[in-house]
């Protein structure tokens, strides 16, 4: 990676009022072929007159963040590894943040006043650049675009941008971007002696520590020690209990449930009567201590279960008894069941011949009353013609009577 002072990135008007650097022509022929990356360049100047310890945790996730962002570049881009660098550096270090002699902060940069969340920013827009090749690839070849990056990964981590490059380049960054000393060491040590230097070294918050479970051996910052040691899951504790065992942090909930001598443990006889409290370890001297009461807790368990087994075989017999009984009445049930579905059979086909009587006399009211239709239609004709020859009988007896009448009165005249 190249120097900051090396790439001529200052600002526009002191880029203008500056000579050219004589080495600009072997600049050029660098970028047009990149050397190889065995030894790569600072990418700013170390300050030794400054602390140099930085927070562990913070510089590994941008180490590991760092490392994303080439190889999405040498995928998405088609960039080779040192073409790659050449733009990460451009995109976290843009060329108005950069000067020469005392415009230049803390390690050969100006201070940056966004902090660590615009570095974040940046590196994740040069990661998001895509070529347009890459592009369509993406829409057609997702799979092949995500091998590619993993391949990117592998081939960085195996050439010159292994872990121990990153790293020093991460602390740098955050060095630079960190204006607010959150995660960097800022203490000056340009006027300190050689013991105060010392002495801050030993005490410094952000310097490596390692964690002394052997197991475990985490690489952190001093001032995270006492966070990672107080759930650290390799660390050697003793029993709570004080049971004098030793194990590690993960096997606690294990030991205090299974093989701690203090742990407290119910005795085998307590169903039958022993209540003496006791704990694991005195459990085996307990059982020896106690086993003649135990024998006579168990004794009287087996009378009373004995007492109850004879109530229990008596009333067996009882139900026995009346399962017999109860089985002799349903064979009486089932007999005299048997003699009502023979009654029914009868009834059901004296009901059948009942019902052929009745179709039979209602097809026979039929006739009759067919019979007795035409019969009424008969009688009203021979009505209607006895009416008019009584009519007739009746006008001529009116007329007899009269003349009759009218012969009385003649035969009275006469007289």
């Amino acid at each position: 990676i190249q120097s900051s002072a090396d790439d001529g990135m200052q600002p526009s008007a002191d880029r203008a009022a500056a000579p050219t650097p004589p080495a600009a022509p072997a600049k050029a022929a660098a970028l047009a072929a990149p050397a190889p990356l065995a030894a790569p360049a600072p990418l700013v100047a170390d300050q030794p007159a400054s602390c140099m310890c930085v927070d562990i945790h913070t510089r590994n996730e941008l180490s590991a963040q760092l490392l994303r962002c080439l190889a999405s570049e040498m995928a998405n881009r088609s960039l080779s590894a040192e073409d790659a660098l050449v733009e990460l550096r451009r995109g976290v270090l843009p060329a108005d943040e950069t000067g020469e002699g005392e415009r230049r902060g803390a390690f050969g940069l100006e201070s940056v006043p966004f902090g660590m969340s615009l570095l974040s920013a940046r590196i994740s827009r040069v990661a998001a650049q895509k070529s347009f090749g890459s592009v369509v690839a993406n829409v057609f070849g997702k799979d092949q675009l995500l091998s590619k990056a993993e391949r990117a990964v592998v081939e960085l981590e195996r050439g010159a941008f292994a872990h121990e490059v990153r790293d020093r380049l991460a602390s740098m960054l955050i060095r630079h971007y960190d204006t607010l000393g959150q995660h960097h060491c800022s203490y000056d040590l340009a006027q300190c002696s050689a013991d105060e230097a010392g002495r801050h070294a030993a005490a410094c918050p952000f310097r490596a520590h390692s964690c002394a479970s052997p197991r475990c051996g985490l690489q952190m910052s001093a001032h995270e020690a006492g966070a990672h040691d107080a759930q650290c899951p390799w660390k050697v504790l003793g029993c709570p209990r004080g049971c004098g065992a030793q194990f590690v942090r993960q096997k606690v909930g294990e030991h205090l449930e299974g093989s701690c001598d203090r742990r407290e443990a119910v005795c085998p006889f307590a169903k039958i009567g022993c209540g003496v409290l006791c704990t694991q370890g005195e459990l085996s001297q307990h059982l020896g201590d106690h086993s003649s009461q135990h024998l006579l807790f168990a004794l009287a368990v087996i009378g009373r279960q004995q007492q109850i087994l004879s109530g229990a075989t008596a009333e067996l017999l009882d139900v026995r008894n009346r399962a017999h009984a109860a089985e002799a009445e349903c064979v009486a049930y089932r007999q005299e069941i048997g003699s009502l579905h023979k009654t029914l059979t009868a009834m059901q086909k004296e009901q059948s011949a009942l019902g052929k009587r009745v179709a039979a006399s209602d097809a026979h009211l039929k006739k009759v009353d067919v019979s007795m239709a035409k019969l009424g239609s008969t009688a009203g004709s021979s009505d209607r013609a006895a009416q008019t020859a009584l009519s007739k009988l009746t006008g001529e007896h009116s007329k007899l009577k009269a003349t009759v009448d009218a012969l009385v009165s003649a035969l009275k005249r006469e007289k």
